[in-house]
């Protein structure tokens, strides 16, 4: 495989969960949502608080296939009328720096759902086209190690406590879900922005097409940007 980006997957003890529907529930508490957001910090600016989750739900896109995502990466196909979120590792982001992707099989379109529009979408779209086909879709700023999503990750999911100080929550569990903790047979786990992933594939998994037909492993492979024979995080 081609890796172009730094492997930030976390130590193979501990297990990566998905969300479940109570989870999804209290994440997006319908009108309530936004509540719980904290304060502005530099690179989470309040609207990709608010539609970077939402993205990442409907798409299970890693974090950095969303952040590096132009305006003009939104696009219509001909044919179908399909919106759809184009991943590629060709030409550059926003801020001018080289696109990437994990692997050449990450280089995908992803069908943006329709929910995302009813929920006002293409109102933001619109918005951020307002500032050029080229400006990013989510306003962020890379960290010292190049990351776009970093501080997204952080807002979302962090949990530090340090010695005589109140715990720095991030949105999770500001919202009652805990990001980490132990199982009883000694196992630990975690929650996290990546969890959407799990979620999608989880939830596609046995599922069926509006023409009953059951959703096959290599059907999700492509609209995750796995290998064909080997779904994956």
């Amino acid at each position: 495989l081609n890796i172009e980006i730094p492997n930030t997957k976390q130590t193979k003890d501990i297990e990566r969960q998905p969300f479940t529907d109570t989870d999804m529930k209290i994440i997006f508490p319908g009108s309530d949502y936004g509540v719980d957001f904290g304060f502005q910090k530099s690179g989470t600016a309040p609207e990709v608080k608010f539609w970077f989750p939402l993205f990442a739900a409907f798409t299970g896109a890693r974090l950095e296939e969303i952040a590096q995502l132009k305006v003009s990466d939104i696009q219509i196909c001909t044919n179908t009328g399909i919106v759809y979120a184009m991943i590629d590792n060709k030409g550059v982001a926003a801020d001018g720096q080289k696109k990437r992707t994990k692997n050449l099989n990450s280089v995908r379109p992803i069908p943006l759902h329709t929910m995302l529009f009813k929920i006002g979408f293409a109102d933001y779209l619109d918005e951020r086209r307002q500032l050029g086909d080229e400006s990013s879709l989510f306003p962020l700023k890379r960290n010292k190690q190049g990351r776009l999503a970093k501080h997204v990750a952080d807002w979302f999911s962090r949990y530090e406590k340090k010695e005589g100080k109140s715990p720095r929550l991030g949105y999770i569990e500001r919202r009652g879900i805990k990001s980490k903790n132990q199982a009883p047979s000694g196992e630990r786990w975690s929650k996290s922005f990546h969890s959407f992933r799990h979620s999608i594939i989880d939830n596609l998994r046995g599922g069926r097409l509006s023409n009953g037909e059951y959703i096959r492993e290599p059907d999700i492979g492509l609209v995750v940007g796995h290998d064909k024979e080997k779904l994956e995080t």
